[in-house]
């Protein structure tokens, strides 16, 4: 690869006879212009196409004499996919946009509080969250079990409020207790 005169960019083989393809085919492109601008309006046509063609020509050598900028970094709120912590984002996104409403606290909170709960359950005490409700309400306690219970209906009222951050809160330091 050779570096292209005054950018000090490498350009691969075989680029000068793309260039030169370009340039003859724009240079097609400007005779027919200036064809039809002679048949259509005369000389008021041919100096139009002619001022035409002149700033496009300005402007392309313009723009290979600007300096190249690197593409910019990426945003910082964006995980890359080789980030350990990706999955904790995701549950942290999921939970915190179950304090929006109830509707979205049914749909991304409650689901990722299940199967914590389910999980912690079944390895502390051996009830199993689905199969053994009664046991499971024992454990948590009604209010608790309430946030958590796999047969309730998702609230469809968007008006109807969230689940305060405190009774998830209480759930977390139950489950921690157990």
């Amino acid at each position: 690869m050779r570096a292209v005169r005054g950018r000090g960019v490498a350009r691969p083989p075989g680029a000068a006879r793309y260039e030169a393809a370009f340039l003859v085919a724009a240079g097609c492109l400007a005779i027919a212009s200036l064809a039809s601008g002679w048949m259509v309006a005369g000389a008021e046509g041919l100096v139009g196409v002619t001022v035409t063609v002149c700033v496009l020509t300005l402007l392309r050598l313009a723009r290979d004499r600007l300096p190249v900028f690197p593409h910019p970094p990426p945003r910082p709120g964006l995980a890359p996919r080789h980030d350990p912590y990706s999955r904790y984002r995701g549950l942290y996104n999921r939970l915190s946009w179950g304090q929006v409403s109830a509707p979205h606290f049914d749909r991304n909170t409650r689901p990722a509080l299940t199967r914590v709960t389910a999980a912690r359950l079944l390895e502390r005490r051996g009830i199993d969250l689905e199969r053994e409700p009664p046991a499971a309400r024992e454990a948590l306690g009604d209010r608790l079990y309430a946030l958590v219970d796999p047969a309730r209906p998702d609230a469809t009222d968007r008006a109807a409020d969230a689940v305060p951050l405190g009774e998830v809160a209480r759930l977390v330091q139950r489950l921690e207790d157990l």
